[in-house]
């Protein structure tokens, strides 16, 4: 990890080469009103020419709004900027190996670290100002700590569970797909455990209903603050 975060951090200033980076200078571009109007978190601006405010609707501005943190403590460079989805890549690496280990052992969660950790070193999503990085990040997560919260019962992991998920689909909708492996997490808790260490299947009708009570009610949670923001970015959209 220190070895390929060196790599990551020595390039972090390097230019992108493909079509994504208006994604970045979008967020370069809110992240740089941020730090220079107030932080103001309700009212992400962009500076392109528009008639003022240029208040603009998005996904939870959570990363443009880290990196402008970030500027007050480091100055407005290319390795502040960046910084989030580099911390973002690591924790996705770190994550990687304690899944890993919790689901498969020891050894495949050290390949697992390994593969996020090198595959590719030059990929954009672990050095450019994109939210995917800490998408990924936050939905391993979620799923780690909601395994070990079935396991081990800590309400702290629950906790962490609910914030994780919701912060992934405040920031971009798609890992609603979480909701396939947290659902499997669930139910294989509630299921007969075989003597090789498998759970018996097909799951009873009991373990399925218990599984509903315990997802949607994590599901409705985990959806308030995206329903909140995006409502806010509704008004921010017709009002300005």
């Amino acid at each position: 990890l220190l070895g390929t975060l060196s790599v990551r951090l020595s390039t972090i200033d390097s230019p992108s080469i493909d079509r994504s980076p208006w994604k970045e200078i979008d967020y370069l571009m809110i992240s740089k009103s941020y730090f220079e109007n107030g932080y103001r978190f309700l009212y992400p601006e962009i500076d392109w020419p528009a008639q003022e405010p240029r208040y603009t609707a998005m996904e939870f501005p959570l990363v443009p709004y880290t990196a402008a943190l970030s500027y007050g403590i480091f100055g407005y460079s290319a390795f502040s900027a960046r910084l989030l989805p580099a911390i973002a890549w690591l924790i996705t690496a770190l994550y990687a190996f304690l899944l890993g280990r919790r689901e498969c052992g020891r050894l495949p969660g050290l390949v697992a670290c390994l593969t996020a950790a090198v595959l590719p070193l030059h990929h954009p999503f672990g050095r450019l100002l994109f939210s995917e990085p800490v998408v990924i990040a936050l939905s391993i997560a979620a799923v780690f700590h909601f395994a070990r919260w079935h396991a081990v019962g800590l309400r702290r992991d629950l906790l962490i569970t609910l914030a994780t998920f919701s912060l992934a689909i405040a920031l971009k909708l798609t890992p609603l797909y979480l909701l396939l492996p947290l659902s499997w997490v669930a139910l294989r808790s509630r299921l007969p455990q075989r003597d090789d260490g498998g759970v018996s299947l097909p799951p009873t009708f009991s373990a399925l209903t218990s599984t509903a009570r315990c997802i949607v009610p994590l599901t409705l949670a985990a959806l308030i603050l995206p329903i909140a923001w995006y409502t806010w970015a509704w008004h921010l959209a017709n009002e300005f």
